[in-house]
């Protein structure tokens, strides 16, 4: 008996291990739900680092589908809140629901909702830190690049325009030319 319990722990304990090591790569064979699947069984083991992989790989293979960019970016959303990566779950969140508010008959209404679901069970607290934290960032960067302008632009006398081509000149239109094609026009407009 006592080896019965002996080898169940030891298999055990030896599950445990190589359950915790993170997926290294996904076949190319497998579809986006197969692979968002897998995520949500690695999420549900608390193999964060794999349903992360999955969600990413699902973003990369198959983003350009606007549906399954929005499900893999929710889902790494909700890896992020589960890992309590609260500013990148945020950050995911967010930028789906400007996607949302830009496009919204092109993407599947429910993840509008779950995205504002999700976003309710940050701590109120750490929400509260994340929005001044971005707001501050985003004050800094529309700030930074006027500074930045000011010292990349070059001095006034260094700006010289170009010499135009001599065919250029040769198809320029003179004023009258463009009336009599502005008349001919309007007199088609008239027929």
């Amino acid at each position: 008996m006592k080896k019965i319990i002996t080898i169940a722990a030891l298999i055990t304990i030896s599950a445990a291990f190589f359950s915790c090591s993170s997926l290294k790569e996904i076949p190319e064979d497998k579809t986006s739900a197969q692979i968002i699947q897998m995520g949500q069984n690695y999420l549900g083991n608390a193999d964060y680092k794999s349903a992360e992989f999955c969600y990413n790989t699902v973003i990369d293979r198959f983003g350009s589908d606007p549906a399954i960019y929005v499900e893999g970016k929710y889902e790494l959303g909700r890896v992020y809140l589960a890992r309590h990566k609260y500013e990148k779950a945020y950050v995911v969140f967010t930028e789906l629901l400007d996607l949302y508010d830009h496009y919204p008959a092109m993407l599947p209404g429910a993840y509008k909702k779950l995205c504002n679901i999700s976003i309710s069970q940050i701590p109120e607290i750490k929400l509260q830190e994340i929005k001044a934290k971005l707001e501050a960032e985003a004050n800094n960067k529309t700030e930074a690049p006027a500074a930045t302008e000011a010292v990349a632009a070059p001095a006034p006398a260094q700006v010289s325009a170009p010499a135009p081509a001599p065919e250029a000149k040769a198809e320029v239109e003179t004023d009258t030319e463009v009336e009599a094609v502005e008349e001919t026009v309007s007199a088609d407009e008239n027929f």
